[in-house]
């Protein structure tokens, strides 16, 4: 809707111009709705035709003028919205949140991560070194987000580790019993 607003407003300022310059408002419009893109970091590349096509000095456009906008950019938009929504609520719930005026933060810190089932004492102890590696994380970065991946990180390379070393120590069992075939 932003790039049919500029590509619009491009399009009604030069309507009255010189049929030399036909090829400014597409440009102006396309450079415009790009630069608030940019802004908005809401980069959306068929946006530029959209502005291209609103701009574009030819008799359609002007004779069509502001109605851009409502027919056919509105409709479209809302339709393209309604098909997302519906197609992406079927298995999950999307989107989580439309707009927050504070940064999301996990549901979990590091320590709970620790705590859950399965994972006692002995583990946390073995990985306080890794602990404290995380604990500097948050008071360096300040980002409860990214130190809660980090925790997590960690804690799906150590359940690796250990089921490595349960697959080694099947395999040694299993040589073991197993009888030797010698030909």
């Amino acid at each position: 809707m932003i790039a049919a607003i500029t590509g619009t407003f491009m399009n009604q300022a030069f309507k009255d111009t010189p049929d030399s310059l036909h090829w400014l408002p597409g440009a102006l419009a396309v450079g415009i709705s790009i630069a608030i893109m940019g802004i908005t970091n809401c980069y959306h590349p068929p946006a530029g035709a959209t502005a291209y096509l609103a701009g574009f000095y030819s008799s359609d456009a002007v004779r069509v003028g502001w109605w851009f906008m409502l027919y056919p950019i509105l409709p479209v938009a809302i339709i393209m919205i309604s098909v997302a929504l519906l197609l992406n609520n079927l298995a999950r719930v999307y989107p989580v949140y439309w707009f927050t005026a504070v940064r999301m933060t996990p549901t979990q810190s590091p320590e709970q991560i620790g705590q859950k089932e399965g994972v006692g004492e002995s583990r946390r102890s073995s990985n306080s070194n890794d602990a404290s590696e995380v604990d500097d994380h948050i008071e360096n970065e300040g980002d409860a987000e990214s130190a809660w991946i980090a925790a997590r990180i960690h804690e799906l390379e150590h359940e690796l580790h250990e089921l490595r070393a349960k697959q080694h120590q099947c395999e040694a069992e299993r040589s073991q019993t197993s009888p030797s075939h010698a030909v």
